[in-house]
């Protein structure tokens, strides 16, 4: 219970920072900013907010589509990766994570790239980049994983 509470204060905290933060920039440029006493509460609503936005699986859902990480063979690194697509942007981040067969972060890479793909090909950039931070790091025995089916099916029709 404890632990729960502490990472509620954390959270607060970075958000108090961030807006504080943009509020000085705002005030900086000569816009409109909020008040220090207005910072607070304003903190507070975008934490309930988001929270209450946040959607909890069914339990149905949860048996159809497990979410339960499978580790890589000894021996062997997994490397996830993921596109995100900001709406009405002209640039896209691809992201990797390597664990080990513990489930150990072993690194991780996110990069914007401006260029306005279609999603599968944004997937496409992220598996690259997901090997290319294979091939900096020296591990020659890798496992790609990744949520785009129609890559996943073109990579694994390719099987040698």
């Amino acid at each position: 219970m404890k632990k729960s509470f502490l990472v509620e204060e954390h959270t607060l905290a970075v958000i108090i920072a961030w807006k504080a933060w943009e509020n000085r920039n705002k005030k900086a440029t000569g816009e409109q900013a909020l008040q220090p006493s207005e910072i607070l509460s304003w903190c507070k609503n975008y934490i309930g907010t988001f929270n209450n936005a946040q959607l909890c699986p069914s339990a149905g859902l949860r048996d159809v589509h497990p979410s339960l990480c499978k580790p890589p063979p000894v021996g062997a690194v997994k490397l996830n990766f993921d596109a995100g697509f900001p709406m009405d942007k002209n640039f896209f981040s691809a992201a990797a994570v390597a664990r080990d067969c513990a489930e150990n972060c072993l690194g991780w890479k996110v990069e914007k790239i401006p260029d306005k793909l279609r999603p599968v090909e944004g997937e496409a950039v992220a598996a690259l980049k997901a090997i290319y931070l294979a091939k900096g790091r020296g591990w020659r025995d890798i496992v790609l994983e990744g949520d785009c089916i129609q890559l996943i099916q073109a990579l694994g029709n390719n099987r040698q």
